[in-house]
């Protein structure tokens, strides 16, 4: 459902799974009470009706502001399909998270590392003197 209301255009979620409640860790809870202390505006009113790019724009001047790399907005759903996935969260898990019907979707989310790499060489190198051992 798409409506217009002046100058917005209010939809709703793609799809149902797009549309849930995650635990967050405590400390991020802790973190945004903070900032939330430093605002001259009232709270209610910092997610308020912003245009599509408002997001991106302000999380563009965040990085700035703290001598960060350029990343997109966007990537972070990546660090986080991927961290998860580095930490052995369950795929059903992390595409529930992230809002995918799909867990096809979840993956191409998520990106391996160098690190994965050299666990995954450890594991081989591991059933190979295992199946060394036990043939001598």
């Amino acid at each position: 459902m798409v409506r217009m209301t002046g100058p917005w255009i209010i939809k709703d979620p793609k799809s149902e799974t797009s549309q849930r409640n995650i635990k967050i860790p405590q400390f991020v809870i802790d973190v945004i009470a903070e900032y939330l202390k430093t605002l001259k505006v009232v709270p209610e009113r910092i997610c308020g009706q912003f245009k599509p790019s408002s997001y991106s724009q302000h999380f563009k001047k965040l990085l700035d502001d703290n001598g960060l790399p350029h990343i997109r907005f966007h990537d972070l759903r990546h660090f986080c399909a991927s961290t998860m996935m580095h930490h052995g969260v369950r795929d059903k898990i992390a595409a529930e998270r992230l809002g995918h019907s799909q867990i096809q979707m979840t993956r191409q989310y998520q990106h391996s590392s160098s690190s994965m790499d050299d666990e995954a060489s450890g594991v081989m190198e591991d059933i190979f003197a295992q199946r060394k051992r036990a043939g001598s």
